[in-house]
């Protein structure tokens, strides 16, 4: 750490400074203090890689993004802006560039684009899921209209994967990202997990609130990639959490894989698993496709599940929203490092690790009732 960065580290601890938040994240010292985080992990100074700061406190604001060259991190988001002092904000911020940095370093975009673009066109890769339960009529159903090419599924099946497979490779790379490096990109990264299941709306408020029956399995699905448990405040009992533990074998086989078919492999099935819950979703878009173009349907699906899937920060994309070519620190990354294992206990006791640290910061949220799959 140079003169530079030990200086504005002392900035950030001093609760005396008069600088606002706004102020000191979108100054050029700490952009290039987080750049400079971004270039030592994956080793491209020469390729020009950055981190730039944005602000924007508004509702439904974004947290962060990359597009595999740069990477934009919004420092007004609502989850750093929730953390209670200065330091653990500038942590969030921290763990927000090391996941996007993680993408750079473990994710396989060639691999996931063609999962993508397969599944807008009427096929599954890396294979089609077939069950040997009550499922596999379900299955079959769904595989039958997309061999047909149906328009209204393929874009729905694409979009409804594309949050699947997010949820399962954000989680992937985190723990890659946390096992390389073990100070403060964990530290902010897991601060970042904390809070946002503590924000995690309640499975009971979700249905209050009218959230898709596709969306709210799907968040519960999240929260227990993350924390091993899902907030289920008011003691529910009913079918979501059941297709929740169904889906629980295919996530565990598949979230710590470095072989990225695995995670395709198991959102594959998470499909057929849910899909009574995805065909009203493709009779919305059959009826949107009536009276607008295939790509504004496809982009108000994915509005309203980026709306109700509390899942944090999107892929990384390309020029006009396609999948990044791969770069080099990304190939080299996929195979470096020793397999990962974290068990449902283990995620627990690393969140409660991360409780305390918060705690010693005052204001945590209280925590929720959970239950455990």
């Amino acid at each position: 750490m140079n003169s530079n960065q030990k200086k504005l580290q002392q900035m950030i601890k001093d609760q005396t400074l008069t600088l606002t938040d706004q102020e000191l994240f979108l100054s050029s010292a700490y952009q290039k203090y987080l750049s400079s985080m971004a270039k030592a992990a994956t080793g491209r100074y020469r390729q020009g890689l950055q981190t730039l700061m944005e602000w924007d406190a508004s509702d439904g604001a974004g947290l962060a993004y990359t597009d595999n060259y740069k990477i934009h991190i919004n420092a007004g988001n609502h989850i750093t802006q929730s953390f209670p002092s200065r330091m653990l904000r500038s942590e969030s911020l921290v763990g927000m560039n090391g996941h996007e940095t993680a993408h750079l370093l473990f994710t396989d975009f060639t691999t996931l684009g063609l999962y993508l673009r397969s599944m807008e066109n009427g096929s599954f890769y890396p294979e089609e899921p077939s069950f040997d339960d009550q499922y596999q009529e379900n299955c079959e159903e769904m595989l039958e209209a997309v061999h047909e090419k149906d328009k209204a599924v393929c874009l729905t099946l694409s979009e409804c994967a594309s949050h699947i497979s997010n949820i399962l490779e954000d989680i992937y790379i985190e723990a890659r990202m946390c096992d390389a490096y073990p100070g403060i990109f964990k530290q902010g990264i897991e601060l970042n997990c904390l809070r946002m299941n503590e924000l995690m709306p309640s499975l009971q408020s979700q249905i209050d609130n009218g959230f898709s029956d596709f969306s709210i399995v799907a968040n519960l699905l999240l929260q227990y990639c993350r924390a091993g448990t899902v907030n289920n405040l008011h003691g529910y009992t009913g079918p979501y959490l059941d297709y929740l533990e169904d889906c629980v074998p295919f996530v565990e086989e598949s979230i710590y894989s470095d072989d990225v078919k695995d995670r395709l492999h198991a959102s594959n099935h998470i499909l057929g698993i849910l899909w009574e819950y995805i065909k009203p979703m493709v009779e919305d878009t059959r009826d949107r496709l009536k009276s607008a173009s295939e790509e504004d349907a496809k982009n108000l699906l994915s509005e309203i599940l980026g709306d109700q899937i509390q899942g944090g920060a999107p892929l990384p994309s390309g020029k006009n929203g396609a999948m990044p070519k791969q770069a080099e620190a990304g190939k080299k990354a996929q195979s470096s490092s020793s397999p990962l294992q974290f068990s449902p206990q283990a995620r627990q006791n690393i969140m409660s690790g991360v409780q305390d640290v918060v705690t010693e910061e005052g204001d945590r949220i209280q925590l929720a009732k959970t239950s455990t799959i």
